[in-house]
C-alpha cells in the first residue's frame, strides 16, 4: 500500500483474499460455537446423585438425583462405576482398591487413554 515500494501502485490487492478468509473463518466458528452450545446444554441436563445433609431421624445420608447444572460448589456427589460425571470434581473416596479411580477425559482434551486419580488417605 506504500506507493514507492509497491508493485501494485499502492492498491490493496491482499485485502479481498484476507477478508474472504476472515469471513469464512467467522462463519465456521459461529456454527461450531452453536453446535458446542447445544451439546453443552444436553450434557448439563444429565443427572447425578447429590448427597445431602444427614437425616434428622437416622444416620443415613439423603440422596437426591439432580441435573449437573444444579451442582453448587462444596456439594458432595456420588458417582457410580462407568458413569459420566462433571469434570470439575475432587475425588474424596473410592470403593476401588487403594482408593483409586480411572477417568477418561476425551471430552476435555481429546485423549482417549485413562488417567488414574487417587483419593487422599484418611486421617
Amino acid at each position: 500500500m506504500i506507493k514507492p515500494i509497491s508493485i501494485t501502485s499502492g492498491s490493496p490487492t491482499n485485502l479481498p483474499p484476507l477478508l474472504f478468509l476472515m469471513t469464512v473463518s467467522m462463519i465456521k466458528d459461529y456454527f461450531e460455537d452453536r453446535r458446542r452450545r447445544k451439546s453443552d446444554k444436553i450434557e448439563n441436563l444429565r443427572n447425578t446423585i447429590l448427597i445431602g445433609p444427614q437425616c434428622q431421624t437416622s444416620n443415613e445420608l439423603n440422596e437426591q438425583e439432580i441435573p449437573w447444572h444444579m451442582i453448587k460448589t462444596g456439594q458432595l456427589v456420588k458417582i457410580k462405576k462407568n458413569e459420566f460425571f462433571p469434570s470439575d470434581l475432587i475425588l474424596l473416596s473410592s470403593s476401588a482398591p487403594k482408593n483409586m479411580c480411572f477417568i477418561e477425559t476425551k471430552g476435555l482434551d481429546g485423549e482417549t487413554n485413562l488417567k488414574h486419580r487417587i483419593a487422599p488417605k484418611e486421617r
